[in-house]
């Protein structure tokens, strides 16, 4: 499974936060807000990745998701629908997800052809995520001061090629969320270097800058969260005597199918200004689908919001009508 320990430690952690809202018989969403991170408790866990304080962005996330999707209009219209019906129960959830992000070194090169293509190698690898399709939109808009307004899209004339430990030497890893800024910096700063070079004979370069789009980003966060849907709702996971799971890890994941994807599923990416650390000032994303969640990057952070799926179910399972009802049938 994608993001191993994090997904499992995302679910035992709104567990506890589940276990203590029961206890005191309170809101959930009350003990999340309490405990929701400060820039200053960002600094004691993530030192070297906090950022800068106007770049905590999760209390505005929060705040901007409950009031375009009416969070609590709707918390109160499934409580009510909740008390009037005995078998059929509904659920919400709204779920903060924070999710360590750190640059690190890779290598990237670029290289303009005699006949205008480009070619591009990055250390990070392809693995069906869309890496090689961010990669060329980086160099598209790296390379665009280039070229003109007059001919073809740049990006037809950008080809990304798979480098080995030959032509690029410490690759590093693909992984946590961090392979695509990691691939398109070195990528920028190439094409930086490449543009003051050429810029005496930009005359001569006729094609046109291809438009960057966050479709792809889009899709990523969708097709992540979908997985996470999979991983807490469709998987039994067996545990032996000693309560360790025993279950096959992906071996035995269950795909989700066209059913499970939301029939409403809605992801925007927060409009959030400049962040100096960040590639591009790369954005934060809010996902609803029925459910709130939030999170930072686009790869495993909506895999672990999925877990708001879940809690949804058991906040519809849980309440105190319920556990009434099922106690008389029991009796």
């Amino acid at each position: 499974m994608r993001a191993p320990g994090d997904v499992q430690g995302t679910y035992i952690a709104e567990a506890v936060i589940e276990h203590v809202a029961s206890t005191l018989s309170v809101d959930t969403s009350s003990i999340r807000k309490k405990n929701l991170h400060t820039h200053e408790s960002l600094q004691l866990f993530y030192k070297d990745s906090c950022g800068e304080p106007h770049e905590h962005t999760l209390p505005a996330i929060l705040e901007k998701l409950a009031n375009s999707s009416s969070f609590d209009h709707r918390a109160e219209m499934i409580k009510k629908f909740n008390m009037r019906n005995k078998w059929r129960k509904r659920g919400i959830s709204s779920v903060p997800i924070l999710y360590e992000v750190s640059l690190r070194p890779a290598p990237g090169r670029v290289g303009i052809l005699n006949d205008g293509s480009v070619v591009v190698e990055v250390g990070g690898i392809q693995i069906g995520q869309g890496l090689w399709k961010t990669v060329k939109q980086m160099t598209a808009f790296g390379l665009g001061k280039l070229w003109g307004d007059e001919s073809i899209d740049l990006l037809e004339r950008v080809r990304v090629v798979q480098s080995d430990s030959l032509s690029l030497i410490q690759g590093g890893f693909t992984g946590g969320s961090t392979t695509s800024e990691a691939s398109c910096e070195p990528v920028r700063l190439a094409c930086n270097i490449l543009s003051e070079r050429l810029a005496p004979v930009k005359e001569r370069l006729q094609d046109q800058m291809g438009e960057v789009s966050w479709d792809l980003l889009i899709l990523q966060i969708e097709s992540s969260f979908v997985q996470g849907i999979g991983f807490f709702m469709l998987e039994e996971h067996l545990t032996n005597s000693d309560g360790l799971v025993v279950s096959d890890s992906t071996w035995t994941y269950k795909i989700p199918t066209v059913d499970t994807i939301p029939k409403q599923f809605n992801v925007e990416i927060l409009n959030n200004g400049h962040h100096e650390k960040r590639i591009l000032s790369s954005k934060d994303i809010a996902v609803t689908c029925h459910v709130f969640a939030i999170a930072d990057a686009f790869g495993e952070p909506p895999l672990l919001l999925a877990v708001s799926v879940e809690k949804q179910e058991e906040n519809s399972r849980h309440t105190e009508e319920t556990s009434k009802y099922l106690l008389q049938f029991s009796s």
